[in-house]
């Protein structure tokens, strides 16, 4: 390889890892500041929702569900994102879809929530807060989720209704301070890996450069530049990939449904 070719590959390795690096350090400021983010309603902008969503959309209004509002959330360094809410004809059980996604929720007294998300989602389960996932389709995600409030009404009652959106705020407001971070965990880790990754390739770049240069350690022995050239390359290359790779997997972890679980007594 030649000293030119090496420094452009390098060089192309240096703006993925920025990248990387970026994307990471968004992430966590997401993740570190989504129990504090506050939702607000955006139903007089009767916004116009995207291609996947509007389906969604008829598909929840075929099964008995209504428009209650939209709302909407604003990140770091990101575009806001919108929120099409809907809730059913006994006003027990919202919807909210975006990016393609359902989610169905539930909320009981002493702050028991019920989530059920559709086509991925989460898998957890404690004494106040279920969020199972169902990949099938959305009717059977919401028959998935009548079942957990009929298991749920025998110990706590009827669900709190949600009448309008300012219900629908106020119990986002709980369901975001108390369980938002449990939600995300498992991208926090992807994040945390991207980050570790673009510190790596920080390393390894600065760190062999600079010790060819002072002529360190094996250095001295006066290697030419390609060589060292190559070892960066060698090692950096490969760990652009892994935080990618790591995403998929918990893409497709995402996606296991909820329905495979023995579940326990609530």
């Amino acid at each position: 390889m030649t000293l030119i070719l090496g420094l452009i590959a390098i060089g192309i390795i240096v703006w993925f890892l920025t990248g990387i690096g970026v994307q990471g350090w968004v992430g966590l400021q997401t993740y570190l500041g989504a129990p504090k983010r506050r939702a607000t309603d955006v139903s007089q902008q009767n916004l116009v929702p995207p291609p996947t969503t509007r389906e969604n959309i008829a598909t929840l209004e075929s099964l008995g569900f209504q428009r209650l509002g939209e709302a909407e959330v604003k990140l770091p360094a990101r575009d806001p994102i919108q929120y099409w809410i809907l809730v059913n004809s006994d006003h027990s059980v919202q919807a909210e879809t975006i990016f393609g996604r359902v989610a169905f929720s539930s909320f009981f007294k002493d702050k028991i929530f019920v989530v059920t998300d559709y086509p991925s989602g989460e898998r957890i389960t404690t004494s106040s807060y279920i969020s199972h996932t169902i990949v099938s389709s959305i009717k059977d995600a919401l028959d998935y989720h009548l079942q957990q409030i009929e298991r749920f009404r025998i110990l706590h009652g009827s669900p709190q209704s949600i009448l309008d959106m300012t219900d629908y705020l106020r119990w986002e407001l709980i369901d975001r301070t108390n369980h938002t971070s449990l939600k995300l965990r498992r991208f926090l880790w992807v994040d945390l890996a991207r980050i570790a990754v673009f510190l790596y390739g920080a390393i390894i770049i600065m760190g062999l450069a600079f010790a060819w240069k002072a002529n360190l350690g094996w250095m001295a022995e006066r290697v030419s530049f390609a060589e060292v050239e190559l070892v960066i390359i060698g090692l950096t290359l490969p760990a652009i990939f892994v935080p990618q790779l790591l995403y998929k997997w918990v893409i497709h972890v995402s996606k296991r449904d909820s329905r495979t679980i023995t579940q326990k007594p609530a």
